[in-house]
């Protein structure tokens, strides 16, 4: 999800910039947004986009969960929801995905170095030996799993399919996120309506 400039304020020709207002909710809803500068609707919408994002983030981490190598459930663990401000152009951008920085001590793996490749599969690949003399592997599938069965100086991979995770999230997870994202905004625009009436009762 990405938020900029306001998006619920009307521009010029009757276009609407940023998110779309259609999963937002009724006409009081919006036109509050509306009314609202820049800065204040991105007050509103960072934390309702998060919450929105973290349904999407949980059901990720299930599908991730679920895939039978045990490096890929790394991934699992690695997901997790971000947001960042592009100060120049003002906008919030709220992402679910691996982590740059998790790392599994167990196993050494990084999962946001492959993950993408599990969501969307590899094509047919060589691969080089670099330092060793060749290619080798532990079949655990034989004897006690010490056996190493060695491939030469190259081997070409016949490429994987993809086990997406992400994308299964995000569309399983549009409606429970459009609710949560309409809950959030109506609460924040509650708790300004209430703040604003604490201090002209005050003055």
């Amino acid at each position: 999800m990405g938020l900029g400039s306001n998006p619920f304020r009307r521009r010029g020709g009757g276009r609407k910039a940023g998110v779309s207002i259609v999963t937002v909710g009724g006409d009081s809803v919006i036109k509050a947004m509306r009314e609202l500068s820049d800065s204040a609707a991105r007050s509103i919408m960072k934390p309702a986009a998060k919450a929105g994002m973290s349904i999407v983030n949980k059901a990720a981490r299930a599908n991730a969960k679920d895939l039978y190598d045990y490096d890929h459930n790394n991934i699992s663990k690695s997901i997790g929801v971000k947001d960042v401000l592009y100060k120049r152009s003002g906008t919030v951008v709220v992402m679910v995905g691996p982590r740059a920085n998790y790392f599994d001590n167990a196993t050494g793996h990084r999962p946001s170095n492959t993950a993408h490749l599990v969501e969307l599969g590899t094509k047919s690949h060589d691969i080089r030996v670099k330092s060793a003399a060749t290619l080798s592997n532990i079949d655990s599938g034989v004897g006690d799993g010490t056996d190493i069965v060695a491939f030469g100086k190259k081997v070409t991979h016949p490429g994987t399919l993809g086990k997406p995770f992400l994308r299964p999230a995000l569309d399983d997870s549009h409606s429970a996120v459009s609710a949560k994202v309409k809950q959030v905004i109506r609460k924040k625009l509650d708790q300004r309506t209430k703040r604003a009436a604490r201090k002209a009762k005050a003055k």
